[in-house]
């Protein structure tokens, strides 16, 4: 996973997902479209049989900051969620979870990095 170098903190989008084919890339995109430049999406594909790993990867190559782990076992969605979790870069200072079939405002993460700028705890989700 790759951030663009800034004076953004750095946000991690993590997707965990399961068959997310018809919405996925409409998901990745809206993570692009992003004003604030400074972040990194893991998609977590959960034993997906449909083109899920296809289109994540797809926008892997094309894009350093999306990184994509796919796993052969499919896992209840809370522990999914656990493994995704524990990928999330280190360097990471706020993490915002997105489901596949969900999209981002393109300034969303600006809003929400002031805002969570301000705050002394972890961000909410």
């Amino acid at each position: 996973m790759t951030a663009n170098p800034s004076h953004e903190p750095l946000v991690a989008v993590m997707t965990p997902v399961h068959q997310g084919g018809e919405s996925l890339a409409a998901c990745l995109e809206s993570v692009q479209a992003q004003s604030h430049r400074n972040w990194v999406h893991l998609v977590v594909d959960n034993a997906s049989t449909d083109d899920t790993r296809r289109i994540a990867e797809s926008y892997a190559a094309s894009d350093a900051r999306v990184t994509v782990l796919s796993f052969g076992e499919l896992l209840p969605m809370l522990e999914n969620f656990n493994r995704a979790l524990t990928a999330l870069p280190a360097g990471a200072r706020y993490f915002k979870q997105l489901n596949a079939d969900d999209t981002l405002h393109p300034r969303r993460g600006t809003r929400s990095g002031r805002w969570w700028s301000a705050a002394s705890t972890s961000a909410p989700c």
